[in-house]
């Protein structure tokens, strides 16, 4: 064997085979990322180095090791299946990585939203599937391919074979921790505002202009944008959270960061922002059950009557919380 894989030669169900007995280490392993029966899992490997002539796999008491076919093979698995959305039979689960339910999500929302709500996911998925989250900031890189489903505020590079639907609405305050404020004062106007440390999370989704649509284009004395107030930039919103949270300045976050950490709270002095945001998936894996269980779960982190933070209109942290404390909003966290 060359090591060279002619593409035609292999079935998908012999790529994910072999893909997931490689990554895996073991054919059981393996066959329970692909929910299957080892038997199946071994008889399509087999027929792939049938088709290879050549082994990919040694076989050893405690799993398997890669013969140098085998590697090749596994490399040239991944690429195949990392364009491909995989399986033959659309009666069952159609993923974009065997053994996993691949979420793309804004690094905000995956990290303090989703995050907490993953035990319930874990829950109601197999047993042998696991959820993964992996950030789309939507930057230059376009993470809505990599993933079964992707959260995004705006549309994927390529939209074309996704389905899209709307998910929720984020609403963007002005917030600075409860230290900040208690030392440099409560800014009452867009203008005070200006006297205070901006820390700004320059990415798109987020968006660089935020600042603007805030406080307009402020120019300094020689005529040139007036930047002068912008303490931290930052591509990251967990850089935003942390610097708001260890006193550094005034950042617009989503009004949901009320329960992340109460130590951090809205500023009144502008109108908060909203950016309705939506899920996309492959048309193709729209009818994979674990595909579907997931979009349940999503749907429910996102209810706008349990969590008003998502909801179309702008409902003040405030209010919701005296809606929780009515026992109509239900707590994320047991403490905060």
């Amino acid at each position: 064997m060359s090591h060279s894989i002619e593409i035609p030669k292999y079935s998908m169900d012999q790529l994910n085979a072999v893909y997931a007995v490689g990554k895996e280490g073991a054919f059981r392993a393996g066959a329970r990322a692909l929910n299957t029966k080892p038997s199946t899992v071994k008889s399509r490997v087999e027929k792939a180095e049938e088709l290879a002539g050549e082994p990919f796999f040694v076989r050893q008491r405690d799993g398997v090791q890669l013969t140098p076919a085998g590697e090749a093979m596994l490399r040239y698995a991944e690429k195949v299946l990392s364009i491909s959305p995989g399986g033959d039979r659309p009666e069952e689960d159609i993923l974009f990585k065997p053994g996993q339910v691949t979420i793309a999500a804004p690094g905000a929302i995956g990290t303090y939203w989703l995050t907490p709500h993953l035990s319930r996911l874990c829950d109601m998925l197999p047993v042998h599937l696991a959820p993964a989250i992996v950030n789309d900031t939507d930057l230059e890189k376009d993470r809505s391919a990599e993933a079964d489903i992707a959260i995004r505020y705006s549309d994927p590079t390529f939209s074309a074979g996704l389905k899209k639907s709307y998910l929720g609405t984020v609403h963007m305050m002005l917030h600075a921790s409860r230290n900040y404020l208690k030392k440099h004062g409560t800014p009452q106007t867009p203008r005070e505002v200006l006297d205070h440390w901006f820390i700004e999370q320059d990415a798109i989704g987020a968006h660089a202009f935020l600042r603007n649509q805030i406080f307009g284009n402020r120019l300094n004395d020689d005529n040139q944008l007036d930047e002068s107030y912008v303490r931290i930039k930052t591509h990251n919103a967990s850089v935003v959270y942390e610097a708001v949270l260890h006193d550094q300045g005034i950042a617009a976050i989503p009004t949901y960061v009320r329960e992340v950490d109460s130590r951090i709270v809205p500023i009144e002095a502008v109108p908060a922002l909203d950016w309705p945001f939506y899920y996309y998936l492959r048309q193709e894996a729209a009818e994979s059950p674990s595909v579907r269980t997931t979009i349940e779960w999503l749907t429910a982190c996102f209810d706008p009557v349990r969590y008003p933070y998502f909801a179309p209109e702008y409902v003040h942290p405030d209010e919701i919380e005296k809606q929780r404390t009515a026992g109509t909003v239900v707590p994320l966290f047991s403490s905060r």
